[in-house]
């Protein structure tokens, strides 16, 4: 079992890639098929934005949560550490939903 322990984020990250690509495929499939050409075309712009977007806004704060996670001393670091990054996440989220509503009219028209 120990040997298994030294490839399990190799296996967590190609399983979840992996995952990740099989559910967009399906999606990519579904939407082309349910959706006019131009709704399709709408969706993977802002496909190709959002997957820009989760570029900038990470900035390597996964490997700075690995980071301080292992010099963290006590307890009470690591929770001001996963406090800290809820709410960055939950800030990111509410600015990021007033982006999409503010923009929302110059996408065109609406899927209903």
């Amino acid at each position: 079992m120990k040997s298994l322990d030294k490839y399990n984020p190799i296996l967590i990250g190609v399983g979840s890639n992996l995952l990740g690509n099989v559910v967009m495929f399906m999606t990519t499939i579904y939407l082309t098929r349910t959706f006019p050409t131009d709704v399709y075309g709408q969706f993977r712009l802002i496909f190709a934005f959002l997957a820009l977007a989760v570029i900038l806004f990470q900035f390597g704060r996964d490997n700075g949560i690995i980071y301080y996670a292992q010099k963290a001393s006590n307890d009470s670091d690591l929770d001001k550490l996963i406090k800290s990054e809820v709410l960055f996440g939950v800030i990111g989220l509410a600015l990021g939903s007033g982006l999409l509503y503010i923009c929302t009219p110059f996408y065109g028209k609406t899927v209903n």
